[in-house]
């Protein structure tokens, strides 16, 4: 888990975070009044994000179809309520699992 440091500590400390990262393999989050700005990662982890992202794996087919198939179960769920949507995360989650059993 990458730890999360403010932007202004990361200025004075930035060789330490860079030896961290680059011997220690350890992520940063650089957050500005409490929300992220930036990360702090390896050469390895870059080349490795951009290769994902050069071949399609961070975006692959299987998160299209996931991604539709939540975005279609929404509007379900919408529907069934007149359009109002539920603030219960839990119970969006119980339906989802009784529709999904149901269909087997």
């Amino acid at each position: 888990m990458a730890e999360r440091i403010l932007a202004s500590e990361a200025r004075r400390r930035l060789p330490e975070l860079m030896g961290r990262t680059r011997y220690g393999g350890e992520r940063f989050i650089l957050e500005r009044r409490g929300q992220p700005m930036a990360a702090v990662v390896s050469l390895e982890d870059l080349t490795w994000l951009e290769m994902a992202e050069a071949n399609g794996a961070l975006l692959g087919p299987h998160w299209q179809t996931a991604l539709e198939e939540a975005t279609a179960f929404r509007k379900r769920v919408l529907a069934r309520r007149g359009g109002v949507p539920s603030a219960d995360a839990a119970e969006l989650l119980r339906e989802l699992r009784e529709e999904r059993s149901g269909a087997r």
